[in-house]
């Protein structure tokens, strides 16, 4: 695969993870993941095909260099932390400093729930460069 199609890939992968996670405010956000969550764990983390993205381009086309793992150990830092997140408000347990954005219904622009987005493909537009 030539450099244009992989980065073309992830940023659909990408695009689609921003889609599917809507919401106006982080509870919107968060009752979006959680109907996602409910339908199956497997489901759930098949809903971030970047994260796979990365794996295959670390396994499958043997690009492990540094950068590319710190972004895959990033994305699945973050599945854990959505998973736990939703597993506490599930189950009813305390959220923690997250209590807060609930309960005042904190407001999330498209650029907010973007940027993750858009340092993932500016990381790997470098790796690629390199």
């Amino acid at each position: 695969m030539d450099i244009q199609n992989l980065l073309i890939c992830l940023i659909l992968c990408e695009l689609f993870e921003f889609i599917w996670q809507k919401g106006n405010s982080f509870s919107e956000y968060l009752e979006t993941l959680l109907n996602a969550y409910n339908r199956g764990l497997i489901y759930f983390i098949c809903l971030h095909p970047s994260f796979f993205f990365m794996l295959f381009c670390i396994f499958g086309l043997n690009l492990s260099q540094e950068v590319l793992l710190v972004m895959a150990t990033f994305k699945f830092v973050d599945i854990g932390f959505k998973i736990s997140l939703l597993h506490r408000v599930q189950n009813r347990l305390d959220l923690g400093s997250f209590s807060p954005l609930l309960e005042q219904d904190f407001p999330l622009s498209n650029l907010a729930k973007l940027t993750p987005a858009i340092i993932y493909v500016m990381l790997f537009s470098f790796f690629l460069a390199n």
